[in-house]
């Protein structure tokens, strides 16, 4: 799955299904070896409505701060790090339709169909 993202650098992917994110980075770091960092451009909430809910009020676990994102979200990948010293892998993506024809056909990371 690495591999797919970095090959991905600078072009759209697409998540089909709904996807459990947190607003709490340190929250995060305690699920697997993959962190990713996500940009929501707040323009692109503004201008086209919220393609994300904060569900934390309704969750059995509040202080997990879980924001859910809907189905079919497309980000840009922006660049994956791994820290030599843990071996985590951290991917940066952003959601802006400014970065050009972003609601053009998208890549579909297989590793996230599983």
């Amino acid at each position: 799955m690495i591999q797919e993202y970095k090959q991905a650098i600078g072009k759209t992917i697409e998540w089909l299904g709904f996807t459990s994110t947190t607003k709490n980075r340190t929250k995060a770091a305690q699920f697997g070896t993959t962190l990713f960092i996500i940009h929501i451009s707040v323009k692109y909430y503004d201008d086209y409505g919220s393609c994300h809910r904060d569900i934390s009020s309704l969750s059995d676990y509040p202080n997990e701060e879980e924001v859910l994102l809907s189905p079919s979200h497309r980000f840009k990948v922006d660049r994956v790090q791994r820290d030599s010293s843990s071996g985590k892998h951290t991917i940066y993506l952003s959601y802006s339709p400014e970065d050009g024809d972003f609601f053009a056909d998208a890549e579909t990371i297989a590793g996230l169909q599983e």
